[in-house]
């Protein structure tokens, strides 16, 4: 039976520290590179979720993308996709950082 997986899903909580979507879910766990990149903020969230690039270490004041609080009005938001240019792109290239400890995003791989 082979180890690759075409779909994988995740859901991890962020935690204030900056750490990238790899990190998040295994070091063990190592996806290689990716189609298309699908994050999610959790409903339950009580606060924001930032993205960046791992050039630099994501903080409240300096960030490239915000996932914002789910309205529960309306259900879970949108997913974010990411898609690199060429095609493939890496859980290692992208880094999140929550608002709080217990903020929660879903993660959604295609092989």
């Amino acid at each position: 039976m082979s180890d690759y997986f075409p779909t994988q899903h995740y859901t991890v909580a962020v935690g204030t520290l900056s750490t990238t979507v790899q990190a998040l879910i295994g070091a063990t766990t190592n996806v290689g590179i990716c189609k298309q990149i699908y994050l999610q903020a959790d409903p339950g969230n009580a606060g924001t979720i930032m993205l960046g690039g791992i050039n630099t270490t994501v903080a409240t004041t300096n960030w490239g993308i915000i996932l914002p609080i789910p309205s529960t009005t309306v259900g879970p938001a949108a997913p974010l996709p990411f898609e690199a240019s060429s095609g493939l792109i890496s859980p290692g290239a992208i880094a999140l950082r929550a608002a709080n400890t217990t903020d929660k995003v879903h993660i959604f791989l295609i092989k």
